[in-house]
């Protein structure tokens, strides 16, 4: 790719706007919801498709016109929390959009009308949202409570082999606070529920399931430790112990780089770890603590102040390098370092920035480096490291008019083969999908 942004926005189209309406035009390309809240993007060739607040949203990649729609619910429905988009082998086949639902459903959407193909519960229950105490003619008090349905966050959305696979939890329901289910692509009907008492999303980011040759690769919630499931039957095959629990997602490792097949995950103490998937087992191949700020990468068993991380972004290779963001404890600067991933020792040090969500890799005009792009809370920076990622340069804001509404929640950029990027910012009153090269 030779094309990079440098912030020019081609367009921006609201996806949803906060309000108390019910009873909006399907025509609107706007949705209405109780709340402005978009899912990540999913692009395709000609297509981006959105989560806008209850609906699934389609937009012409090239002029951001509205395509589609889907119409099953109004503002006061279930906010959609992640998409995915499945390209079925079949002949004409326009594919399936795959929607996790605040109230704990998975939906199937077909990618044209976004027509419902499928819906499937997978998590449910309720939580007390009021208390009334009234005095009886004994002197006795009555007590009564009202309820409200559970509000489920959900993971990333994966696929494998003709089932999904997907998380959801909620810290205001009692144990299991999550769910981790198995549904048919074609049917949804549900294969199996692994429950787990933590949540998968918790104060200040998420983990994600991943796929591996040999299982599911599971970050056990709130746990210090990474399962692998056996796709078909959610058994748990192995289980490896980290330092703390997962404080990302999985990045996989590329191939011609140390490790290559394995995956890169952060603990949330800041600890990077290098696991190997292989015939079954799963293994920490090597593991480094980068959480004091300012030091350099650490052996395995190496002890430091508590810390945490700036946000849930996942690690990123480039070259024979991880980069990754540097755990501090509280009230420290913020710092992005580099990792070599043979000898896991650090490289290089930015000691002024940090990423904010996951960045995308792309390469200069002049194929002598390697442009990062990520979204922060400030807004859409560039980053310039070399071909290995061994040294760490400068950092460009290219706009501020997209920024990460919160740390917690990765909304990586998604770019496409011309070097542009789609990205969904805005505010609780509006969201919107914008277009930059």
């Amino acid at each position: 790719m030779s094309n990079f942004p440098t912030g020019t926005i081609v367009w921006q189209v609201d996806a949803v706007e906060s309000a108390s309406e019910t009873d909006a035009a399907e025509s609107l390309p706007v949705a209405i919801a109780h709340s402005a809240n978009t899912s990540n993007l999913v692009c395709t060739d000609d297509t981006v498709y959105v989560g806008a607040g209850w609906s699934v949203c389609s937009l012409d990649r090239e002029t951001g016109a509205f395509v589609a729609r889907g119409t099953e619910g109004n503002a006061y429905s279930p906010l959609v929390r992640s998409l995915a988009f499945v390209q079925r082998s079949g002949e004409g086949d326009e594919g399936i959009v795959l929607a996790a639902r605040a109230d704990g459903t998975l939906t199937a959407h077909g990618a044209g009308d976004l027509a419902q193909r499928w819906s499937v519960a997978c998590a449910s229950g309720e939580h007390v949202v009021g208390r009334r105490e009234s005095l009886q003619e004994d002197g006795s008090w009555d007590v009564t409570y009202s309820y409200a349905p559970t509000k489920w966050q959900a993971t990333d959305i994966v696929v494998h082999d003709g089932f999904v696979y997907a998380g959801f939890s909620s810290y205001a329901t009692d144990e299991p606070r999550s769910r981790l289910v198995c549904t048919n692509l074609d049917t949804g009907e549900l294969a199996w529920t692994v429950p787990y008492n933590g949540c998968f999303s918790f104060t200040g980011g998420a983990c994600h399931p991943a796929l591996a040759a040999d299982g599911l690769v599971v970050p056990v919630p709130e746990e210090p430790a990474v399962a692998l499931l056996d796709y078909a039957t959610g058994e748990e095959l192995a289980r490896c112990a980290l330092d703390a629990p997962a404080g990302s997602g999985f990045t996989t490792v590329p191939e011609g780089v140390p490790g290559a097949g394995g995956l890169l995950v952060l603990s949330q103490a800041g600890t990077l770890h290098a696991l190997d998937v292989h015939e079954g087992a799963l293994d920490v191949r090597a593991s480094s603590a980068v959480a004091a700020a300012g030091s350099t990468v650490r052996d395995e068993g190496a002890t430091g102040d508590a810390a945490a991380l700036p946000s849930c972004a996942r690690p990123v290779v480039v070259g024979g390098t991880a980069l990754v963001n540097q755990a501090v404890s509280e009230g420290g600067e913020w710092h992005l370092i580099a990792v070599d991933l043979e000898t896991f020792e650090a490289r290089d040090t930015n000691t002024a920035f940090a990423f904010g969500s996951t960045p995308v890799v792309l390469s200069t005009p002049e194929e002598e480096g390697i442009v990062l792009v990520t979204v922060a809370s400030d807004g859409l920076w560039r980053l310039g490291v070399s071909a290995d990622g061994s040294k760490i340069g400068s950092t460009v804001l290219l706009t501020d008019e997209v920024t990460l509404t919160t740390p917690a929640v990765d909304m990586p950029p998604v770019v496409d083969e011309a070097g542009r990027l789609y990205i969904a910012s805005g505010t609780s009153e509006v969201q919107s999908v914008f277009c930059i090269a």
